[in-house]
């Protein structure tokens, strides 16, 4: 017969779904929503009914209807799992998970296995088996070693493995281990791109599913696994993509990379590839494999080509190992280990760096070394000026009284020049007031120099008659010592610009240390002025 909706006319929605529940209610699963068809008085209505349920659902294209053994009625849909429970006439939705993208979205298939589970086959989104008791699912997906997430067929055969379809071949889950045996169009299958919801179990056990290029059957006990361990070695060492022999100029391999316990690359040396093998000749194409470097990576990466590269590894020491499944997925014997050194390049040795230490100490060092010493010369020069500071208002303070004598004692040596006996006394008084006056000024003068602010008084002058008087000053010393004191100059009048008072403590200076170290036994001293012109 051909069902019809309410208006009498044939539906137009594409039916992708239908199954009859325990009660004989015919489910009705399309791309527009979910209806039902009930029967009555033993005979099938001609119409079918919307099914109150649909208003529940967050989208309305029905993939699959299937009702557990607990009379739940499960809804697959492409954007979510729903499940209905006629007993308690509730519904509970099962949506995407976060953090595994595609998981009970877009449905292709459910079954129920003999421990009550519910197994759930999504697109892209791997396998969601749905434990009862727990009331959580547990996924599978290409990380666990599926083919491929797309799963399009479930069958749970006599041993409680689970045989799943995809679109790149065919998986076996070893619910025991939780590990999958993956199989293609190798291994004998008809191709490896099935169709949704395209399997079958007969009543004796065979396995049937259906794909785009054609039907594989087969009896699950018939297969025979390759249980052989086999071994992994490593096979051959390339630098820079380069092959590298044994005993070659670089000196890596002093013997095969097969008994080779440990490489030693130089730093600029640090890009190079490990080709390895599982010694397993079934199907070798199918072997695949795990390698981790420790030291670089904390994660084992999985691989079907049996071959790693690395670049630019910085400088350190690791190990590599490596380990492989033959064609089944039964893993072979124990890994491959291959030790690796990348040394540093000479200017990040563990002596260069005792050399940047000590030149950074020494460094440090001459820096806290100076900072102490301008800090100690510092306080010198400060204490030295305190003292200089000191002896200058000292020097103000006698400098007052000073000139303060200095003017009776000249008027005194003016008014009484005719008493001899008191002029002789007068005389030295005022001599030694002279002297401490220029003593006092001298002192004043070196501290304009300490502080930078003396400045010469520059006149032109006969250099010879100043000399003179100066050499005057000193005959008294000398004949008072016996030393015979003579002013040798070959002119009469040589004219220069200089300072008479820095210059007349210049050459006292040096007329009085002469007297002072003038060798007694020569009793001579000569005071030579020559004029040169240049």
């Amino acid at each position: 017969m051909n069902v019809k909706d309410v208006k009498n006319s044939p539906g137009s929605s594409e039916v992708i779904a239908i199954t009859v529940d325990s009660e004989g209610t015919v489910w009705v699963g399309s791309n527009d929503g979910l209806s039902t068809l009930k029967k009555t008085n033993g005979h099938y209505a001609s119409t079918t009914v919307k099914s109150p349920l649909e208003q529940n659902l967050r989208n309305k294209y029905i993939q699959v209807i299937f009702e557990d053994k607990a009379k739940n009625l499960w809804i697959g849909t492409v954007a979510g799992l729903y499940a209905y429970h006629p007993a308690t006439k509730r519904i509970t939705a099962y949506y995407q998970n976060k953090s595994n993208a595609g998981s009970l979205d877009h449905i292709n298939c459910i079954v129920q296995i003999k421990n009550g589970n519910i197994c759930v086959g999504t697109s892209f989104g791997g396998l969601s088996i749905f434990d009862n008791k727990s009331r959580k699912f547990k996924t599978y997906s290409e990380k666990d070693g599926l083919p491929n997430g797309n799963v399009l067929g479930i069958i749970e055969d006599e041993e409680n493995n689970l045989w799943i379809s995809t679109d790149k071949g065919l998986s076996k889950l070893v619910t025991k281990t939780g590990k999958f045996i993956n199989y293609t169009k190798s291994d004998g299958l008809a191709g490896n791109d099935f169709n949704i919801r395209s399997f079958f179990k007969d009543s004796k056990g065979e396995l049937f599913f259906g794909g785009y290029d054609g039907l594989t059957a087969f009896y699950p006990s018939q297969i025979d696994i390759n249980r052989n361990v086999a071994p992994i070695t490593f096979t051959e060492l390339k630098l820079f993509d380069q092959p590298v022999a044994v005993n070659a100029p670089d000196g890596l391999l002093k013997e095969d990379i097969k008994s080779t316990k440990q490489i030693i690359f130089k730093h600029d040396n640090n890009n190079f590839t490990l080709d390895f093998a599982l010694l397993n000749y079934i199907k070798p194409e199918k072997n695949s494999y795990r390698y981790i470097l420790k030291g670089h990576s904390k994660d084992w990466i999985k691989t079907d080509v049996p071959s790693v590269t690395y670049t630019d590894l910085p400088a350190g020491n690791y190990t590599f190992m490596v380990t492989g499944n033959n064609n089944d997925g039964n893993p072979g014997s124990k890994a491959a280990t291959l030790k690796i050194t990348v040394l540093p390049p000479f200017w990040a040795t563990w002596w260069a760096y005792l050399i940047y230490l000590a030149f950074f100490s020494g460094l440090l060092f001459l820096i806290v070394r100076y900072l102490f010493v301008r800090a100690l010369l510092k306080r010198t020069e400060d204490i030295q000026k305190m003292k200089l500071n000191f002896f200058t208002y000292v020097a103000h303070e006698i400098r007052t009284p000073l000139t303060l004598i200095l003017g009776p004692l000249e008027n005194l040596s003016k008014q009484y020049q005719t008493d001899t006996e008191l002029n002789r006394q007068i005389i030295p008084i005022k001599n030694n007031a002279n002297r401490l006056m220029r003593l006092i000024t001298e002192l004043m003068d070196f501290r304009k120099a300490e502080t930078g602010h003396l400045t010469l008084h520059v006149t032109e002058d006969n250099i010879v008659d100043f000399v003179n008087e100066i050499f005057i000053s000193f005959s008294h010393l000398a004949q008072t010592n016996g030393i015979q004191y003579e002013f040798v100059h070959e002119q009469e009048n040589i004219s220069l610009f200089f300072d008479k008072r820095q210059l007349e403590k210049v050459l006292f200076n040096l007329l009085s240390n002469a007297f002072k170290f003038c060798d007694r036994a020569a009793k001579s001293l000569f005071l030579y002025w020559k004029w040169r012109m240049k």
